[in-house]
């Protein structure tokens, strides 16, 4: 038995009027009755969403019970989105897509979400896919420039927002996007324009007054640039990255006191906000408190709880050695800047520096010959280190590849005998890993020194170190008990290519560096980096992250440098 079609219609003329709570009352009675009719869970659904109440259960049964219905399956896509459980709603909107594919709505979400799984090219694609069945579908083309934003690909994006307004001229959220594009190309006065137009449409959207903020703080203007970051939170409270903002035109401001309370109550609300944990730590790290919780953390004379976020060091469950191995004077700065960093938030049991001369931060220095090619520092690595390590595990880092957040520390990285980046090029299950910033054990640097075990230059990066261990002699080494870490926790150890899927603790790669270090101290290294990194490729991509993290005064500052430095050895 089912409900009688007026039942049905009184459920829908309800919904339409508004009044979800009555709505929800007549479905739950319809329920009783019939338990197994889907358009009344979907109409309980829909009622519970519009109150803010639990509205998943429904929405599930609605689905099992609607197999072939794409709003149902939509429906609880929106639902497990809102959660934040977006793997589960990517598949929630593919089955509505694969019963209603002509949906261009179903496309741009699924762009949508997407994008905030970190996969960029899928989100453009999802949105094309979108403009392709609704070209006029003014929301399609701003969701499609947010994407090709988070892509790098400015202009696309500028030209995407700029579509979506020739479509709706008063489509506020457009005109706000198309302002943040514009500041992040530079374009400053176009850029304000377009948020100030946004908010005499919607004087209450948040991110218009966020984006405003941003663009004051880039032209000095501090005093207007935090009334905007107040405005931004007089609307939103719970708005991380304008606590985060404000936090950064207080601290241009010189208010460290509030700028601190700022990027902590931004860490409350998001721990996942690497951007106000970064400024955080320059803070401290400039106050020399990074080592200890800042007790003092106060505004208006009350004593601040959010410095419970603080960083403090962490005790390890192993002993453990850090070494940094660099013979280059070209970038012996860098590999200070690396060691210094990654003392920062660890215990550790011993430090070694094996290079032309020492680093000054309490480190055993080992004078070392410079390195003539990797093959070389990779013998040294693969048969000399081992002598030197007193402690059961050694930790490796490199100029160009630390520790990034030390509050991303966990115990199992210590629970196998090598841990690195995982190789997203490898095909097979051999993915673990890349050395450059990497742990492994006294046991594995043992092993290593068997004469047995030798390196392969004429291979494929059959001379690297990290190869040779993670490929080459793996399987034998496993078959002498040795682990290798998973690639899932190498994923949360360190990050080196492919998509960034967690904030990790550290990472690898010259060009990954802008979106792991502050730009104050890239700036401080802009002339070492250059002339280690060397214009081409590498640089181009090194310059392509700033621009995404909207590093405009290092850019700035390579394009100053590039000319006057010639082509670096290229000698470790």
């Amino acid at each position: 038995m089912v409900p009688s079609t007026e039942e049905c219609n009184a459920l829908v003329s309800l919904y339409g009027a508004g009044r979800y709570f009555e709505l929800e009352q007549r479905a739950l009675r319809l329920i009783a009755e019939y338990p197994d009719f889907g358009f009344t869970w979907k109409v309980l659904g829909a009622a519970l969403q519009a109150q803010g109440k639990d509205a998943l259960p429904a929405m599930e049964r609605a689905a099992r019970l609607l197999p072939d219905d794409a709003e149902a399956h939509s429906n609880l896509g929106a639902v497990l989105k809102n959660q934040g459980r977006l793997v589960e709603a990517v598949a929630s909107y593919r089955r509505a897509m694969e019963i209603a594919p002509g949906v261009a709505a179903l496309h741009s979400t699924l762009g949508n979400i997407l994008a905030s799984l970190g996969q960029p090219e899928e989100a453009v694609a999802s949105h094309q896919r979108a403009l392709a069945i609704e070209p006029n579908y003014a929301e399609g083309h701003n969701n499609l420039g947010t994407a090709q934003k988070g892509l790098g690909k400015l202009d696309d994006a500028v030209a995407s927002y700029q579509k979506a307004l020739a479509l709706n001229p008063d489509f506020a959220e457009a005109h706000c996007n198309l302002g943040n594009a514009l500041y992040f190309l530079k374009q400053h006065d176009l850029a304000m324009a377009c948020c100030r137009r946004a908010l005499e449409i919607k004087p209450n959207l948040a991110e218009a007054h966020n984006n405003l903020a941003n663009i004051l703080r880039a032209l000095r203007q501090l005093n207007h640039a935090e009334a905007a970051c107040r405005s931004a939170l007089a609307i939103s409270p719970r708005f991380a990255e304008a606590h985060c903002n404000l936090g950064m035109v207080l601290k241009d401001l010189g208010q460290i006191d509030l700028a601190l309370a700022s990027f902590c109550r931004a860490l409350e609300i998001d721990p996942e906000l690497a951007e106000a944990q970064s400024h955080l730590d320059i803070i401290l790290f400039d106050l020399g408190q990074i080592d200890e919780p800042v007790a003092n953390c106060r505004v208006a004379g009350q004593s601040n709880p959010s410095a419970a976020v603080l960083r403090q060091k962490r005790p390890l469950s192993h002993s453990i050695t850090l070494v940094a191995i660099d013979t280059d004077p070209v970038s012996h700065t860098l590999t200070h800047f690396a060691v210094q960093r990654s003392l920062l938030g660890l215990e550790i049991d011993d430090v070694i520096f094996f290079g032309g001369r020492p680093l000054g931060l309490g480190e055993r220095f080992v004078e070392t010959q410079r390195f003539d090619s990797i093959d070389t520092y990779s013998e040294f690595v693969f048969k000399c280190l081992w002598p030197f390590v007193r402690t059961d595990q050694v930790m490796i880092v490199h100029w160009d590849g630390f520790i990034a957040n030390p509050d991303r520390w966990q115990a199992e990285f210590l629970a196998y005998d090598y841990i690195g980046a995982p190789w997203t090029w490898a095909s097979d299950e051999h993915k673990v890993g890349n050395g450059g910033f990497s742990i492994r054990s006294r046991r594995l640097l043992h092993t290593c020194k068997d004469v047995r075990v030798r390196r392969h230059p004429k291979l494929p990066y059959g001379g690297a170190e990290d190869i040779v261990i993670g490929r080459l002699y793996r399987k034998a080494f496993e078959n002498l008990g040795l682990r290798f870490a998973p690639v899932e926790l190498a994923h949360a150890f360190s990050y080196e290519t492919g998509e960034i899927t967690r904030i990790p603790f550290g990472f690898h790669g010259p060009a990954n560096m802008p979106l792991f270090v502050p730009e104050k101290y890239l700036l401080d290294l802009a002339p070492a980096l250059v002339q280690k990194i060397r214009p081409g490729p590498l640089l181009d991509e090194f310059k392509r992250q700033c621009t995404l993290r909207g590093y405009g005064d290092m850019l700035a500052a390579v394009d100053a440098i590039v000319g006057q430095v010639g082509t670096a050895t290229g000698k470790v």
